[in-house]
């Protein structure tokens, strides 16, 4: 079953359960011609071809519903009570998939409240984003050491790596109430939310991949790769937000496209660890060793994440 077909179904049978509910009505009766009577199609004014679990999966599969849900994941993410460098993480979670929702509701926002939104939420993550990356420098050359000829070469390069950073308290605790704030202002459109226009925003979503990764195969930008693994990213979090939980290929789309992203995220932070050697103290010899052996394996890590590409049949036509 494709994709499209299975959102058909899911639609019609979300129709159905809410005319059981009482909060439909039924459509009314036409007239039909008595040699060829017309049959009602698949759960749409016929009870009888649908289960209770059908009805009960339908109406919980509601985007308001899930939505609120959703908010309070994110804002319980970001409140004190775990490790700083775990809270950072989780907040830089939070934002990302909060983005990526809004992504797919923003058509069903006022066009300033949706925009304004985007960029509140795309500068939180800019001030936590010099933490995590010299945490990230730091491991990799951590890991690099050891690839160094002379003993001297490594002590030097173990006293120059950059020093664990502070935590940013203060863009922290805004979070929060950020997140808060965005719930209160999605409040007013939870109950209006149809999974119809979901649904075609996801399947914009699918198609913008699809484009990066034909552009990806015969460009191998820094820049291209790295827009091409942020709408991997973004639509992986939109699909676990969407997730038809009796859809095989839904499923598997899903894992190809976590496993794409770690995987376009390890050549991320080589390319960012090669660009930031150029700010550490050591002499040009050992900073030309390094540039060298990252540079093969940034080279190894591209072509594993070509490898993990998400296959075509899931991106559709």
């Amino acid at each position: 079953m494709t994709v499209a077909a299975f959102f058909l179904r899911r639609r019609a049978e979300l129709g159905a359960s809410l005319r059981i509910a009482g909060i439909l009505p039924f459509p009314r009766a036409t007239r039909s011609s008595p040699r060829h009577p017309r049959r009602p199609a698949f759960g749409v004014g016929n009870p009888s071809e649908v289960s209770i679990s059908s009805t009960v999966n339908s109406i919980r599969r509601h985007p308001g519903l899930r939505l609120r849900a959703a908010l309070r994941r994110w804002r319980a993410a970001v409140l004190p009570g775990r490790e700083e460098p775990e809270r950072v993480h989780a907040a830089r979670v939070a934002l990302k998939e909060a983005r990526a929702v809004l992504r797919l509701l923003r058509r069903e926002l006022p066009g300033e409240a949706a925009a304004g939104w985007d960029q509140r939420l795309r500068q939180a993550m800019k001030e936590l984003a010099p933490a995590r990356d010299q945490v990230v420098m730091s491991a990799i050359l951590t890991a690099h050491v050891g690839r160094l000829p002379r003993e001297e070469d490594r002590r030097r390069l173990v006293r120059a790596l950059p020093r664990p950073p502070a935590i940013p308290s203060r863009a922290l605790r805004r979070i929060a109430p950020l997140l808060e704030e965005l719930g209160q202002a999605l409040s007013p459109f939870l109950q209006s939310l149809g999974w119809t226009p979901v649904e075609r925003a996801f399947a914009k979503a699918l198609r913008s991949v699809r484009r990066l990764q034909t552009r990806a195969g015969r460009d191998e930008t820094p820049a291209l790769w790295h827009r091409w693994r942020r709408r991997v990213k973004e639509l992986a979090y939109q699909a676990d937000f969407v997730r038809p939980p009796d859809f095989p290929a839904w499923k598997s789309l899903r894992q190809d496209a976590w496993e794409l992203q770690s995987k376009l995220g390890d050549l991320q932070d080589l390319q960012i660890t090669v660009e930031g050697l150029a700010h550490l103290e050591v002499p040009a010899d050992i900073r030309k060793a390094l540039r060298a052996t990252l540079r093969r394996a940034a080279n190894k890590a591209l072509r594993r994440a070509w490898k993990a590409r998400l296959k075509k049949s899931a991106l559709g036509k």
